[in-house]
């Protein structure tokens, strides 16, 4: 099983018969809950993580570092949102943050089209059930105008960074 002394992953609390990652301890509004770290490569695949047109991090697991990007789910209404940064040595990841009070027992999850301007799971069925449910996981270019706008407001309550908003809109 991957865990470390934060998070889990096991059982989705949200989707039967999935997995999920799950906090052990309460978190705050803006702390990160992980960081997705791994090879960058050209194509996107279902579980990478766009950073840029053609740039994709493909999660990956070491003894020190457990795979947690892999098992996050897309929430329309998500728990975390997600921003591009660089680790200490200058390569890129991706920071998971929480976007609201998380109690332990908590799922991460996060909006797809957060990061992805054309789904890379096409024609998939959303199974999160929250009242902001689109029906279909989908990427940017398809989000709701009014979505498109909060995201681009860089409102960390509802949305992702405004620089994910802003390079998704002009790939």
């Amino acid at each position: 099983m991957r865990e470390n002394e934060l998070l889990v992953v096991t059982e989705s609390v949200r989707i039967a018969g999935e997995l999920g990652v799950l906090i052990k301890h309460q978190r705050r509004p803006g702390d990160i809950l992980c960081v997705v770290r791994g090879p960058v490569q050209s194509e996107a695949t279902r579980y990478s993580f766009s950073i840029g047109r053609r740039r994709h991090i493909e999660p990956t697991s070491s003894p020190s570092q457990p795979d947690f990007g892999r098992y996050i789910n897309h929430f329309c209404d998500p728990t975390a949102f997600v921003r591009i940064a660089q680790d200490a040595h200058g390569a890129p990841c991706v920071e998971v943050v929480a976007r609201m009070d998380l109690q332990a027992g908590a799922e991460v999850t996060f909006d797809y089209a957060s990061l992805e301007y054309e789904g890379t799971v096409s024609e998939m069925k959303c199974q999160c059930g929250t009242a902001a449910c689109r029906g279909m996981i989908q990427g940017f270019k398809d989000l709701p105008a009014a979505l498109v706008a909060r995201y681009r407001g860089g409102r960390h309550d509802r949305a992702v960074p405004i620089e994910n908003a802003r390079r998704l809109r002009h790939r």
